[in-house]
């Protein structure tokens, strides 16, 4: 490995493990000063990349900078937000953004309860995961939070809604899966391996719930009355973060240690899909997009790019460097929405038509 890119992996490597700091981090201060209510209308940046377009939307840095998103069922979506060194507030909020671009921060009830997995649930509202606090939130369209406390340190990071109904999440606290009702009934299930680190988590194209772990480069599979099947990827190392389905129905996971994608069969048959070397990509969050090609954030390339399932890479660079991005999702307008956590932004971009 040459030096140019061992420094890049090494910088990669230093900003998965901030992300994850941030993540997990809580504030030690004691007094809440809330952050700003009401509307924030976001004014983008329009550029035209490899005949896509991207807006890149940056958002008060009172208001912390945004981290995952989710589409939700009222067609907004939803953005989970950090508070950030600049943060006069300290509170970190859940913030409803509307497809003009007016961005509604809630803000979460104590200093350190930062946010950070959100999907829509079955039940109308958005549901999230608060790592530091151990505990599951539930934010109605209106802007009311109910907590849930889990029973254990676990810690939870991703949250998905699963096929029976429930919402299933990842907890490398107690190194579980986690699943809680609507109703706020929580059941953990312990993974085989100790240290496994649960981190992204997805339904998959048979209807159990898919998910990877960092530490040990495996991707799991769990049933609906708790069943954990294991699948390796073929390399030495840890890195595995998103996950998500194929247009061809197999599992895609990003690989940011490997610098590649691979693709799983319900199976366990995997196949990578390494990226340019040039500078490590520290390939993130991954989707499929509304024209059937993967779409994922490149973290430390400043780009969001799209291959098709066949392996044809092409890249849209942001117009900032450092800008970070990170979760990605399809919203219901047909764009591609993610976050840019190195330049406080939400971004949203317009697949190419051909």
């Amino acid at each position: 490995m040459s030096r140019t890119v061992r420094t890049g992996f090494i910088r990669a490597l230093a900003c998965g493990a901030l992300l994850l700091a941030l993540a997990l981090a809580a504030c030690n201060e004691t007094t809440v000063h809330h952050g700003p209510t009401g509307a924030i209308n976001l004014q983008g940046k329009s550029t035209q990349v490899n005949s896509a377009s991207i807006i890149e939307y940056p958002v008060p840095q009172n208001d912390g900078y945004p981290y995952d998103l989710a589409q939700g069922s009222d067609g907004n979506i939803w953005v989970t937000g950090h508070f950030s060194p600049e943060d006069i507030y300290n509170v970190p909020t859940i913030n409803r953004l509307t497809d003009t671009a007016t961005l509604t921060p809630f803000s979460m009830s104590e200093v350190g309860q930062n946010p950070d997995g959100i999907t829509a649930g079955p039940d109308g509202n958005l549901w999230f995961t608060i790592p530091k606090y151990n505990f599951i939130g539930q934010i109605t369209p209106a802007g009311k939070i109910t907590k849930f406390m889990l029973p254990s340190n676990g810690g939870p990071l991703d949250i998905v809604t699963g096929k029976d109904g429930n919402l299933w999440f990842t907890e490398p606290g107690n190194n579980s899966i986690g699943r809680i009702t609507p109703a706020g009934k929580i059941t953990e299930f312990p993974l085989p391996v100790a240290a496994s680190f649960p981190d992204q988590i997805t339904v998959g194209p048979d209807g159990a719930v898919w998910f990877t772990e960092n530490y040990r480069n495996f991707v799991g599979r769990i049933t609906a009355d708790g069943k954990i099947s294991e699948f390796a990827i073929p390399v030495v190392g840890r890195g595995l973060y998103g996950i998500t389905v194929g247009p061809d129905k197999n599992l895609w996971i990003t690989d940011i240690g490997n610098n590649c994608l691979w693709r799983m069969s319900t199976k366990g048959v995997t196949q990578q899909f390494p990226l340019p070397t040039s500078q490590p990509r520290s390939p993130y969050g991954i989707i499929t997009g509304p024209d059937g090609n993967l779409w994922f954030t490149e973290n430390t390339n400043n780009a969001v790019a799209r291959m098709t399932p066949q392996g044809e890479l092409t890249e849209f660079g942001l117009s900032h460097l450092g800008s970070g991005p990170l979760h990605i999702i399809v919203g219901s307008d047909g764009n591609l929405w993610f976050t840019e956590v190195g330049q406080y932004a939400i971004g949203r971009i317009t697949p190419p038509k051909s």
